[in-house]
């Protein structure tokens, strides 16, 4: 399954009836009540990492497997001169889809059996909100291996902080990796997750990888 959602919405009266279908004015409530991202707020060390590395550069190709409401994404594009950022999401309950989300989805529906897809839906509306005026960025929705078949060796860097099972992480490092071009960057978020850690050891040897902190992590790669 991979859409390109660029094409999904095109302005404001297409936004509210998908609302409408998504749960009336309970979605609605739930996107205006997000908190929304400051580009401004520190960045994450990967991204810090990035300016540095890549300093004097203006013409980067970049991904992010992970999207949710491009909060993250948005902090890329706004840190780093990038020509395409193209941000990858399944927007469904796989992935970085905690207890406490389903708890807070739940919550927000009033228990409804509809909670999941209303959840997902705002995800969604709000990362297409906060990117759809980037021409730089795009969206796609899809999941992380089977996007990743569709794409060539052009990847300057990309950030993995979708799925965080063992098998996930395995799974996007041997998919991504070999899409990056020498020189390039493939990293991370949630180091401190255990099943983090072992998926990208299960990749990677120990030396290879750097933690930055702050949970962000990376590798460099090497050869083609």
């Amino acid at each position: 399954m991979v859409e390109v959602l660029k094409d999904w919405y095109i302005g404001p009266d297409r936004i509210s009836s998908q609302v409408v279908v998504a749960g009336d004015e309970i979605c609605v409530k739930a996107w205006k009540g997000q908190r929304s991202w400051d580009i401004h707020n520190k960045p994450r060390k990967f991204i810090d990492f990035l300016t540095d590395y890549f300093k004097g550069r203006d013409d980067l190709v970049g991904a992010e497997i992970g999207v949710y409401r491009a909060e993250n994404l948005c902090s890329l594009n706004y840190h780093l001169k990038c020509k395409l950022l193209i941000g990858i999401d399944c927007w469904t309950d796989r992935g970085e889809f905690t207890d406490s989300h389903r708890e807070i989805g739940a919550a927000v529906v009033d228990g409804k059996d509809e909670w999941n897809y209303l959840w997902m839906a705002n995800s969604y509306l709000e990362a297409w909100w906060r990117t759809h005026l980037l021409r730089n960025v795009m969206l796609i929705r899809g999941y992380s291996v089977a996007t990743a078949s569709l794409m060539g060796q052009v990847f300057d860097f990309v950030y993995l902080d979708g799925g965080h099972m063992r098998k996930d992480l395995e799974s996007d490092c041997r998919c991504w990796y070999p899409k990056i071009v020498k020189g390039g960057i493939l990293g991370g978020h949630d180091w401190e997750v255990e099943s983090v850690q072992a998926g990208v050891r299960d990749y990677f040897v120990d030396s290879k990888i750097t933690y930055l902190g702050d949970a962000d992590w990376y590798v460099v790669k090497e050869g083609d």
